[in-house]
């Protein structure tokens, strides 16, 4: 009986160290609406029509083009900071908020980027052509898939050639976008016109 009582009592303090250093089970991934997941595809496609369309915070308001360095010139304008991004960082923050990090990285590399940054000043691509864009302000989405923190989801959107006058449906065509989301940014999208 002597030898009972410790070993019990050893037995229940194991058992009970157990239990306190069991990790909790792990939260589930977060279910994304697809109210959400919307509003991101509307925010960041907004993004890149402003940027296209040298609108909102790329607006002429917002650019320089005299003192450019040489090597940027015909290509590159200067962004000023009156358009709410000072820096290359500013720019990265920004699309972080919709995109996945490999995304941003992946366009904001390359040949030709759409932003660069050169002694502390931030220029973006200036050169445009009159292709034709999407209406993101007519997009409707529906959630195809969701696992984890995967979702995919397929957007109609109508795309015509806005920049022509007049300027409504002219040759306007409801197109599919389809996005891939790794938690509730945008990881992938398979574009109509790619």
């Amino acid at each position: 009986m002597k030898r009972f009582i410790p070993a019990a009592i050893g037995m229940i303090l194991l058992l009970f160290l157990a239990s306190c250093t069991t990790p909790e089970p792990e939260p589930p991934p977060h279910e994304w609406t697809i109210e959400a997941l919307g509003e991101t595809i509307v925010a960041a496609g907004t993004f890149w029509e402003d940027w296209w369309s040298m609108r909102g915070a790329f607006a002429p308001e917002h650019l320089a083009n005299e003192n450019l360095p040489e090597h940027l010139q015909h290509m590159y304008t200067r962004l000023l900071p009156s358009s709410g991004f000072e820096s290359l960082d500013d720019i990265r923050d920004y699309l972080l908020q919709h995109y996945t990090e490999h995304w941003v990285n992946v366009e904001l590399s390359g040949v030709y980027p759409p932003f660069v940054e050169f002694d502390d000043v931030l220029f973006m691509q200036g050169v445009r052509a009159g292709f034709s864009r999407s209406d993101w302000e007519t997009a409707t989405h529906t959630l195809v898939a969701q696992d984890g923190g995967h979702a995919v989801v397929e957007t109609m959107v109508m795309h015509g050639a806005w920049h022509r006058y007049p300027y409504d449906d002219v040759g306007a065509v409801q197109v599919q976008y389809t996005f891939v989301f790794i938690d509730g940014r945008i990881r992938h999208v398979e574009r109509p016109f790619s």
